[in-house]
C-alpha cells in the first residue's frame, strides 16, 4: 500500500519509533471516505465516496446485500448477484430488515426482507443481493428514498411519491390497507390525485411523513400517540397536515423524520426542532414525559413548560425508536430520549427528557459530525475527516467494531477492506528527489 510523506507527516494512525526505527499501525483500521450513514432496526449501512457501500450487523434475512444471511460485525461489501461491488449509489437507506438505495440513473435497487413487498420488485421474496424497484418496468426518476419497518417511499423528480409494501394503518398512503410489492403514488385523498410538491419523505415504524416544497409537512398511517402531528389520534390512509397547537399548519420545516417506533420530529429553517407522538421516555425532548404530544412541541435545551430555551443550531434531525439525535452547527451532537443501552451516547444509560452532548469521554464531546442517524436501539454518525462513530445496543454487531458489546459512547468502524500490513514510504527532500523503501507494520496495543 504506497503512501507518501510529506514534510515528515506520516498518514493518520501510523506512528514511527526514531529509537527503534519501527513504523506502527493500529490494531484496527477505521472505514474511511463514509458519505452517509444509515442506522437500521439490527443493522446499519454507509455509502462511500467511490458509491459503493457497506452494511453490518443483522443479516437473517439479507439486509447486508452481501449474498450471504451471516450477520457481520464489521463492514462488509453490498454486491450484485454477480458477487462484484454495487457502484453508482447516491443514496441508502437501512429500514427494519431491508435496505434500499438510489443509483446515478435515478433507479433504486432494495435487498433483506421482503415478506410485505417493501423490495418493490413485484415479489414477496427475500433478496440477500439488490433487485431493482418496480415490477418489469424500473422506476425512474427517484430522487430521495427511505426505508421504513416493513415499507419503503421515494420522491420522484416531479414531486410526487411512490410507496410499497406493508399497508397496515395506511402508510403507503394510497387511500388504501391494501400490502404492495411494487410502488403505488401518494394520494391527496383516496381516489384523488396525486400529492405533489413533496421535497423530502421519511418512512417509519407504521408511519410516512414527507415535507412540502412550501415548508409544510403531511403525514399518514398509524397515529397511536399522535405521531402525525394533526391533532388527534386516528388513522389515515392518505396525508393529514401537522399542525401547530392553534390548528395552523406548522411553517418552515425543511427536513422530517418519521421514528422506529411511535414518535415523530422535524427541523425548522430557524436550526430549532419540533417533535410530536410518543413521549414516554422524554424523545420528543419538551422537558416532560409519559405525556404524548399529537401536536408539536419546541425541543428545549432545559425546562418543561414550552418556555425555556430552545435547541438552537440544528442542522440535521434523526428519530430513533424512543430516541432522537440531532446535529449542532460547529459539528457536535445532542440526543435525548430512552438511554437504554447507551443509545444517547453520553456515557450513561439515564433517560433524557432534554438533550445532552455526545461525548467520546467525560467532558469531551465528539467534534466535526456532518451527519447523524438514529436506529432502533443505535445510533451512528459520521465525521468530517470521512471516519464513522456508533453507540448503543451492539447485539449482532450493528456498531462495527468487530464486537457485540454494547457501548455508550461511540467507537470506530472498522473496516475489513483497509488494513494494511506493510506500506511503501515515498521521502521527498527539498530538490524533489525521492527515496522508497518497503516497511512491516507493527499493531499498537
Amino acid at each position: 500500500y504506497l503512501y507518501a510523506i510529506t514534510n515528515g507527516t506520516l498518514p493518520p494512525g501510523i506512528t514511527f519509533d526514531t529509537t527503534t526505527g519501527t513504523f506502527t499501525g493500529p490494531t484496527s483500521w477505521g472505514l474511511t471516505n463514509v458519505v452517509t450513514i444509515s442506522a437500521g432496526g439490527y443493522h446499519t449501512c454507509a455509502l462511500l465516496v467511490d458509491t459503493t457501500a457497506r452494511c453490518w450487523g443483522y443479516n437473517g434475512e439479507g439486509q447486508l446485500g452481501d449474498g450471504t444471511t451471516d450477520d457481520r460485525l464489521t463492514p462488509v461489501t453490498v454486491t450484485t448477484g454477480a458477487g462484484t461491488p454495487l457502484t453508482g449509489i447516491t443514496h441508502i437507506s437501512a429500514g427494519g430488515y431491508h435496505t434500499c438505495a438510489i443509483l446515478t440513473d435515478t433507479t433504486a435497487r432494495c435487498w433483506g426482507y421482503n415478506w410485505s413487498g417493501q423490495l418493490g420488485d413485484g415479489t414477496n421474496t427475500d433478496q440477500s443481493t439488490p433487485v431493482t424497484v418496480g415490477a418489469g418496468t424500473p422506476l425512474t426518476g427517484i430522487t430521495h428514498i427511505s426505508a421504513g419497518d416493513d415499507h419503503t417511499c421515494a420522491v420522484l423528480t416531479d414531486g410526487t411519491a411512490r410507496c410499497w409494501g406493508n399497508n397496515d394503518s395506511g402508510r403507503l398512503g394510497d387511500g388504501t390497507t391494501t400490502n404492495r410489492s411494487s410502488p403505488v403514488p401518494v394520494l391527496i385523498s383516496p381516489g384523488g390525485a396525486s400529492l405533489s410538491g413533496i421535497t423530502q419523505i421519511s418512512a417509519g415504524f407504521e408511519h410516512t411523513c414527507a415535507v412540502l416544497a412550501g415548508g409544510t409537512a403531511r403525514c399518514w398511517g398509524n397515529n397511536t400517540s399522535g405521531r402525525l402531528g394533526d391533532g388527534n389520534t386516528t388513522n389515515r390512509s392518505s396525508p393529514v397536515t401537522v399542525t401547530t397547537g392553534a390548528g395552523t399548519p406548522l411553517e418552515n420545516v425543511t427536513h422530517v423524520s418519521a421514528s422506529y417506533h411511535l414518535h415523530t420530529c422535524a427541523l425548522l429553517t430557524d436550526g430549532t426542532a419540533r417533535c410530536w407522538g410518543n413521549n414516554g421516555d422524554g424523545q420528543l425532548g419538551d422537558g416532560t414525559t409519559t405525556t404524548p404530544q399529537s401536536t408539536p412541541v419546541i425541543v428545549l435545551t432545559s425546562g418543561n413548560d414550552q418556555s425555556g430555551p430552545s435547541l438552537s443550531g440544528i442542522t440535521h434531525i434523526s428519530a430513533g425508536s424512543d430516541h432522537t439525535c440531532t446535529v449542532i452547527d460547529g459539528g457536535t451532537a445532542r440526543c435525548w430520549g430512552d438511554n437504554g443501552h447507551g443509545r444517547l451516547g453520553d456515557g450513561t444509560t439515564t433517560n433524557r427528557s432534554t438533550p445532552v452532548t455526545v461525548t467520546v469521554s467525560a467532558g469531551t464531546p465528539l467534534a466535526n459530525i456532518t451527519q447523524i442517524s438514529a436506529g432502533d436501539l443505535h445510533t451512528c454518525a459520521v465525521l468530517a475527516g470521512g471516519t464513522a462513530r456508533c453507540w448503543g445496543r451492539n447485539e449482532y454487531g450493528r456498531l462495527g467494531d468487530g464486537t457485540t458489546d454494547d457501548r455508550s459512547t461511540p467507537v470506530t468502524v472498522r473496516s475489513l477492506v483497509f488494513s494494511p500490513t506493510e506500506l511503501t514510504v515515498t521521502l521527498t527532500d527539498s530538490t524533489s528527489a525521492t527515496t522508497s523503501v518497503t516497511v512491516n507494520l507493527t499493531t499498537s496495543p
